[in-house]
C-alpha cells in the first residue's frame, strides 16, 4: 500500500505513513486491510484520488474490492491544530481553519481574535 502512494507521482511528495492497524483473514481467501494514511498537512488532491490509486491495482496482483476513506479531525486533538486564545477550531477536509468564538472578531494588526465593543 505505502509503495503505491509513493510510486504514484501525484501522492509521493503527499503520502508520508501507511499504518496498518488491522489484518482480518475471510474464510474464502480475502484479507481485509485496516489502514490509516497519513498525509501533509494541506493535502489537497482529495480522497478520490487516495482510493484511485489503490483500486486501480496499483498494489501487486490483489484484488481491490472496496476502499473507504474518511477524513482525520485535526479539531479533536489540540495538538494538532493552532488555534489559539478566542478561537475555535472549525475541521476541513484535510485540514482546519482556526474562527473566531462567538462576540469576538478578527485583528489583523494584531493577528487575534477580540472583543467587538
Amino acid at each position: 500500500i505505502s509503495s503505491a502512494y509513493q510510486n504514484d507521482s501525484r501522492t509521493s511528495n503527499e503520502v508520508k505513513v501507511v499504518t496498518i492497524t488491522n489484518l482480518t483473514n475471510l474464510r474464502l481467501g480475502g484479507i481485509v486491510v485496516d489502514c490509516i494514511l497519513t498525509v501533509l498537512k494541506n493535502y489537497t488532491q482529495g480522497t478520490a484520488l487516495l482510493k484511485n490509486i489503490i483500486q486501480t491495482g496499483a498494489i501487486s496482483s490483489y484484488v481491490v474490492q472496496s476502499v473507504n476513506v474518511t477524513d482525520y479531525n485535526e479539531c479533536n486533538n489540540p495538538q494538532d491544530y493552532s488555534c489559539v486564545g478566542n478561537q475555535q477550531c472549525i475541521n476541513t477536509v484535510g485540514s482546519y481553519t482556526c474562527n473566531c468564538s462567538t462576540g469576538y472578531q478578527f485583528n489583523a494588526s494584531l493577528q487575534l481574535c477580540i472583543g467587538r465593543r
